[in-house]
C-alpha cells in the first residue's frame, strides 16, 4: 500500500510580518500557530494564516498608535501643553492621563487643596472653567445663558476677542464665561476655518459653517474668484477679456488704477 505524500510545512522561523518576528511553532496546533515577538517586546501566540494575510501586524500596539494619531488629528493637530505642577485655583495638575474616548480632549489628574484627586479636562483648567474638585462653588452670576447671548459670545470669540474683553461686554465673570465656552465646545464641537489665510479653530454657530467670520468667508470667495479668472486668462479685477495674456488686468482696469494713483498723489510736492 502506497503512503500518502504530505506537503512539507513552510519554514517561517525568523520571518517578519509587520512588527512581529516568528520565533517558533506551537506544537500540535491546528490551524497552525506560531510564537512571535513584537517590536515592543511582547511575546504571544498567533495564527500563521493571520500573519501571512496581513490581518495581524502587531500585538495591538500599532492599533493604539494609529488611534492616538487619529485623535490628535481630530483635535486640530495641536500638541497638548505640559501642565505638570501648575496650579489652577485650588487644583494642582499631577500627571497627564488618557484622552477622553468621546471627544479626544486632553485630560489631567489633579489634586485639590481638600485632598481629593480628580481627572479634569485641560481646556477647563487653562480657561478657568474648573478651579476645584467641587468642594467650593465658583463665583460669577447664576443667571442662565440665552440663545442670543450664546450667539453673541461665539461671534465675539471667533472674531479674535479674548475672554477678558468679552466678559466686560456681556457683564459676566471670567469663570462663568470660560465655563460657558467649555459647554458650547462640547455641545457644538470645534472646526478649522477653511480660509487659506486663517485656518484657526472656532466654535460654529451652525453645523454647516466653514469659516470663523464673514470676513474670512468673503476673503476666501474673493481669492477663489481671482484664481479662477487668472486660470481662464481673464482680467483679475473685473473678469473681462484682456488683449495681452502676460498682463494681469484689462486696459479699462489699468486706466482706472492709474487715475486713482494720480488722484491720490496729486497733492504731493513735485
Amino acid at each position: 500500500m502506497k503512503k500518502k505524500r504530505g506537503r512539507k510545512p513552510l519554514d517561517v522561523i525568523g520571518n517578519r510580518y509587520g512588527r512581529l518576528v516568528i520565533l517558533k511553532d506551537v506544537e500540535d496546533s491546528k490551524p497552525r500557530k506560531v510564537v512571535a515577538r513584537c517590536d515592543c517586546g511582547t511575546k504571544r501566540d498567533y495564527l500563521l494564516a493571520a500573519l501571512r494575510s496581513g490581518n495581524t501586524k502587531s500585538c495591538g500596539c500599532l492599533s493604539k498608535e494609529l488611534a492616538s494619531q487619529a485623535k490628535h488629528k481630530r483635535n486640530g493637530g495641536r500638541k497638548a501643553t505640559d501642565l505638570t505642577g501648575q496650579k489652577f485655583g485650588k487644583l494642582t495638575a499631577i500627571k497627564r492621563v488618557e484622552n477622553s474616548p468621546q471627544n479626544a480632549v486632553a485630560r489631567w489628574l489633579c489634586r485639590c487643596e481638600c485632598g481629593v484627586e480628580k481627572i479634569m479636562y485641560a481646556s477647563n483648567l487653562t480657561e478657568g472653567a474648573t478651579t476645584s474638585c467641587g468642594c467650593s462653588k465658583g463665583g460669577g452670576s447664576t443667571e442662565r445663558w440665552t440663545k442670543n447671548q450664546d450667539k453673541d459670545i461665539i461671534r465675539l470669540k471667533n472674531s479674535g476677542m479674548n475672554n477678558e474683553e468679552i466678559s466686560k461686554l456681556v457683564n459676566r465673570s471670567l469663570a462663568a464665561l470660560a465655563k460657558r465656552f467649555s459647554s458650547l465646545r462640547k455641545l457644538k464641537g470645534e472646526k478649522r476655518c477653511q480660509a487659506k489665510d486663517c485656518q484657526k479653530n472656532f466654535i460654529p454657530l451652525i453645523s454647516s459653517a466653514k469659516y470663523c467670520t464673514d470676513q474670512c468667508r468673503w476673503q476666501e470667495n474673493k481669492r477663489k474668484k481671482y484664481e479662477e479668472r487668472v486660470d481662464k486668462g481673464l482680467c483679475k479685477q473685473c473678469g473681462g477679456k484682456k488683449g495681452d495674456t502676460d498682463i494681469t488686468y484689462c486696459k479699462k482696469c489699468q486706466d482706472y488704477f492709474k487715475k486713482r494713483w494720480v488722484d491720490r498723489n496729486s497733492d504731493l510736492p513735485t
